[in-house]
């Protein structure tokens, strides 16, 4: 029996660390301005950004649309301020920040939010919705057009289900607008449109929230507003915010972490001055601590090991990071031109020639796509071109197989196997789902999304040594 005193033991330091993602999705659906005061406002309203920091970009670049987060966008290239720490301007895929959504002194209770818009690649989008534990789909109902904005609305959808089909927030602006003339009718037919893709994905009830918000004076962020409309959620952002961190933290904790190998997914690779090469990533499973020889395998095959030299959480030292946590990680002795995304720092026997998976096809061409057909392959950070070498069987809405198949069409479940063109580290399902996840996309539109089910290792060289 334990004692009352070792019950009452405070949880470990890295608890306080754990920082669930949230991709911010929508951008097809709202403008930048839109968009950028909508994330502004979180940033500012909850603590991602310091007053002196905001005044500061908010005068340099009050022009672009992302003024309180420090983000601006010219006509001929693409400048990302993070504005949580040092100044300097990067190149980024997707500008990144936290929210702090409970003020608790025993614990950390940020929320780590990334956004990419439209004009940037669709990969990026994809890639963040595979690695995020929430989406959060912002939707401006007063300047929307369902009659061509609804298969758009399906498509984020149909993303959201891509990446796990939990935890989706769907926000909408009811803000009346000048050229809405009825507010409710337009309220009540979105809504109808949000259910039925809704259903169609087989969203499970509790695993969605759709929540009314004001963007002109941001109620509806921190405090309830009366729904104008039964169907939506009666609790503020920051209410289902909380609820759904705590159910995703949960998770993070019920991982054991000391009989899994480190893996983690190399998002963006920065060299800072003065501190040197920092890869920003996020564990999927083991865990990694400061002073720590981890595994890094090249584009030629070669793998070498590394020196973790420290851990930041938002530019806060942290000793250590545990499956789900967003961070950086100042990696000494390597080169930022042998560093790519995609990569995955830690266990390097998942290397794989081929691999079988059972997806679920979406969307396709009456003619379907058969043996031959070549999608683009995403998996946690990574993608590359791949090759559908056999279609295995049809499978019933259980995964279990009930015949031959010879093409995939639109609707059906099958199991294939995929041999992608370059180098790829991923792994079964059952063992590690962030890395088990697929998507397979042609011509930007997500065509179908699976699991992996079974690996064909490659053989790989380890060498200590790598000139920078």
């Amino acid at each position: 029996m334990l004692s009352q005193q070792q019950h009452e033991q405070p949880p470990p330091s890295w608890a306080r660390f754990h920082t669930p993602m949230m991709a911010v999705i929508g951008s097809k659906l709202m403008d930048d301005v839109t968009m950028g005061s909508m994330i502004g406002k979180l940033l500012k309203r909850l603590g991602g950004v310091d007053e002196r920091t905001l005044e500061k970009y908010e005068k340099e670049y009050s022009g672009g649309g992302f003024r309180y987060c420090g983000y601006y966008q010219s006509s001929r290239t693409d400048t990302y301020f993070s504005g949580l720490g040092r100044d300097f301007p990067v190149q980024h895929d997707y500008l990144s920040g936290f929210i702090q959504v409970k003020q608790d002194p025993k614990g950390d209770n940020r929320i780590a939010l990334l956004y990419s818009g439209h004009k940037r690649s669709p990969k990026t989008m994809l890639k963040l919705c595979l690695l995020s534990d929430i989406r959060l789909l912002l939707i401006n109902a007063s300047n929307i057009d369902l009659s061509t904005d609804s298969e758009v609305i399906g498509e984020y959808i149909r993303l959201s289900a891509a990446c796990g089909m939990k935890n989706l927030i769907i926000a909408v602006n009811c803000e009346a607008s000048n050229t809405s003339t009825n507010m409710t009718s337009q309220l009540d037919q979105l809504l109808t449109t949000l259910h039925s893709f809704l259903e169609k994905c087989r969203m499970k009830a509790d695993n969605y929230f759709i929540i009314p918000f004001l963007l002109s004076s941001g109620d509806g962020l921190i405090e309830p507003i009366e729904p104008p409309h039964p169907k939506f959620t009666k609790k503020a952002l920051v209410q289902v915010l909380v609820e759904v961190r705590e159910k995703v933290v949960a998770e993070m904790n019920k991982v054991d972490v000391n009989h899994q190998p480190l893996r983690a997914t190399v998002m963006q690779v920065h060299k800072i001055g003065g501190i040197g090469t920092v890869v920003e990533c996020k564990v999927l499973s083991g865990s990694i601590r400061a002073s720590d020889n981890v595994d890094l395998v090249l584009d030629s095959g070669e793998v070498v090991k590394k020196l973790a030299n420290s851990i930041e959480h938002f530019h806060t030292s942290i000793p250590s990071a545990f499956p789900g946590d967003f961070c950086g990680i100042n990696l000494k002795g390597v080169a930022v031109k042998n560093l790519q995304k995609g990569m995955i720092i830690g266990n390097s026997s998942n290397l794989v020639t081929y691999f079988e998976a059972n997806i679920v096809v979406h969307n396709a061409p009456e003619k379907g796509f058969r043996v031959g057909w070549t999608p683009t392959l995403h998996v946690h950070a990574a993608h590359c071109t791949c090759q559908i070498e056999e279609i295995m069987c049809k499978l019933d809405g259980n995964m279990n197989p009930i015949g031959p198949m010879d093409e995939l069409k639109r609707g059906t479940r099958a199991r294939v196997k995929i041999r992608p063109f370059s180098m790829l580290q991923l792994e079964e399902y059952s063992k590690c789902p962030p890395l088990g996840k697929i998507v397979l996309v042609n011509s930007h539109e997500i065509i179908a999304f699976g699991a992996v089910v079974h690996c064909k290792r490659a053989s790989y060289s380890l060498d200590h040594e790598l000139l920078c």
